[in-house]
């Protein structure tokens, strides 16, 4: 409800940046993935062990 109220307050805002904010989004939760993916590959994890850490990290 919380979101619901922020994001119809804030409507208009949404619209006329809504590309920006829709690539901040995407480029962020790529650098999880990859500095997750990337850390712990340095820490030699294993491949399951490296997917699993950056999924969480990303999302």
């Amino acid at each position: 409800m919380i979101v619901a109220a922020v994001v119809s307050a804030n409507s208009a805002k949404i619209l006329s940046t809504g590309l920006v904010v829709f690539a901040v989004v995407i480029l962020h939760n790529c650098g999880g993935y990859a500095l997750g993916y990337t850390i712990v590959k340095l820490l030699g994890l294993n491949l399951r062990q490296r997917k699993t850490i950056a999924i969480e990290v990303g999302m």
